[in-house]
């Protein structure tokens, strides 16, 4: 990770699959391929066994998330608890997108199940 900017660091990813539900027949044909699902954090009150506060990125980039990790409850949260506050970039959001176009048959992983 690069240095905190804005009370965020710069992106992170993780690898996740993109089909969370291989044996329903809901999401036939399945994919066993995965993306990079990206994520952010802020260190400003973090201390060693604080707890963290996720805060999920909704339908929009990661970066449009920042303020939430210097205002509002989150921030507040953190401060209190000596925590670390984590953003994470919703699938198909931002450049947590696991198609390169958005067919409606790459769309159907696109759920709140």
């Amino acid at each position: 990770m690069a240095r905190e900017e804005g009370g965020c660091c710069c992106a992170g990813n993780t690898q996740l699959t993109i089909d969370h539900f291989p044996d329903s027949d809901r999401y036939v044909p399945h994919t066993c391929d995965t993306f990079k699902q990206r994520y952010f954090f802020g260190l400003s009150y973090c201390k060693p066994g604080g707890p963290v506060f996720l805060y999920i990125g909704g339908e929009t980039s990661g970066e449009s998330r920042f303020s939430n990790l210097q205002t509002g409850i989150i921030q507040i949260l953190m401060g209190k608890f000596n925590g670390l506050g984590v953003i994470l970039e919703n699938c198909y959001y931002g450049q947590s997108f696991p198609f390169n176009t958005s067919t409606t048959e790459e769309l159907r992983f696109l759920t709140t199940e």
